[in-house]
């Protein structure tokens, strides 16, 4: 957001009130990754990791062999995928916590392009 605004697609004032926010969200996630019980060499590399990947998944998934996917999908998905027949769709129980806030983030922001392009 910071390069966006100075770059002058993002206007000041949507800047200031929006930046605190993520800041504010983005460091909550790293204070997150600390209390894990394993300790993380260095979570912004995994923060950047996980963005990275979450904004490619379908190519990570396209690109994968059959074990990587198993791999891939344990890891998004601890508890497993159940399959519902009658109407043709998965669930889960549960959903990586890191991925989880990213998507978090990712709705947010999604919002919050909507809410700047109504005002430009």
């Amino acid at each position: 957001m910071r390069k966006r605004h100075a770059l002058g697609t993002v206007h000041l004032d949507i800047y200031e009130e929006f930046s605190q926010e993520m800041t504010s969200r983005r460091d909550a996630i790293i204070s997150e990754l600390e209390k894990l019980d394993k300790k993380i060499s260095n979570p912004k590399d995994l923060i950047h990791f996980a963005c990275n990947l979450t904004s490619k998944l379908a190519q990570v998934w396209h690109s994968s062999d059959y074990y990587q996917k198993q791999t891939f999908q344990n890891t998004l998905f601890p508890k497993g995928l159940s399959f519902n027949s009658k109407n043709n769709t998965y669930r889960t129980l549960e959903v990586n916590n890191v991925i989880s806030c990213i998507a978090a983030l990712s709705k947010e922001l999604g919002k919050n392009k909507n809410r700047i392009s109504q005002k430009i």
